[in-house]
């Protein structure tokens, strides 16, 4: 977290976590959790706020 002049301390901005997979074969590989944890570490790095999450989970048109 910053600081203003002053000494005022600035908030975090807010971000939110949205993960996805459109076919079942995907959530083998690349799971819903690995894309979330990534995304953590990422909004850590940027120093954001995750304000919340979200998760799909496409059709197999198969």
């Amino acid at each position: 977290m910053g600081i203003r002049k002053g000494g005022e301390k600035l908030k975090k901005k807010k971000c939110y976590i949205y993960t996805r997979v459109s076919t079942a074969a995907q959530t083998e590989g690349y799971s819903l959790e690995a894309q979330k944890e990534r995304l953590r570490q990422f909004a850590e790095y940027k120093d954001l706020e995750i304000a919340g999450m979200r998760q799909w989970y496409g059709r197999d048109e198969e």
